[in-house]
């Protein structure tokens, strides 16, 4: 089974449970530049470091 899902608001994703478990089992995934707005989700669910944080802010 294939799902390909293109999101604009990763914060909206990560609140859905479906979202959530797309997310935790994907074989592959990109996580594109990220907003002030976004980043704090992203990190949060990522576990993202600093440094990785700031990349996608500045990317």
């Amino acid at each position: 089974m294939s799902v390909c899902t293109n999101i604009h608001d990763s914060t909206e994703f990560f609140a859905n449970e479906w979202g959530r478990a797309i997310w935790t089992n994907s074989a592959l995934k990109y996580v594109m530049k990220q907003n002030s707005s976004t980043i704090s989700t992203v990190t949060e669910m990522l576990g993202l470091s600093l440094g990785e944080r700031r990349h996608l802010l500045s990317c």
